[in-house]
């Protein structure tokens, strides 16, 4: 119940951020649904993988000292993608980079079936990163 609210509570918080942001972009509604769609299911994912090392980590400062360059490996992979054709290869396989390409053309918003089964699989290794994790450790600190 503990991690569930302060995921939500994250959850919420980016999505007001991310809305707020959004609409002054000038999209039309579907486009702006779609893209919202998008930013949720990536929030989903992080939350969780944030949560599975949050519960590893021996106390708050371990914390933040292995989430940041996880999430550094999956924020900037899709960037550094766009540069270099090594990193793109490797990339493609993290749903951060899925996300990325279907938010390409922001008024066309789409995810083809390899793009689907790619998230779907990084969704489904993260969550029973996140099972193993809790029922490791659970909410004993």
């Amino acid at each position: 119940a503990y991690l569930l609210g302060v995921g939500v509570y994250d959850f919420l918080c980016c999505l007001i951020g991310t809305m707020l942001m959004s609409k002054s972009c000038g999209l039309d509604d579907a486009a702006w649904w779609k893209y919202m769609c998008v930013i949720m299911l990536g929030l989903v994912i992080s939350i969780i993988l944030g949560a599975a090392i949050g519960v590893l980590a021996k106390d708050q400062m371990a914390a933040t000292s292995l989430s940041v360059p996880v999430m550094c490996l999956f924020t900037f992979l899709p960037m550094m993608a766009q540069f270099n054709d090594t990193i793109d290869k490797v990339a493609k396989f993290l749903y951060t980079q899925q996300l990325y390409l279907a938010l390409t053309d922001i008024n066309n918003v789409k995810i083809g079936t390899e793009g689907l089964i790619i998230i779907a699989a990084n969704a489904i290794i993260i969550l029973a990163f996140f099972v193993l994790a809790f029922r490791k450790e659970g909410l004993k600190k």
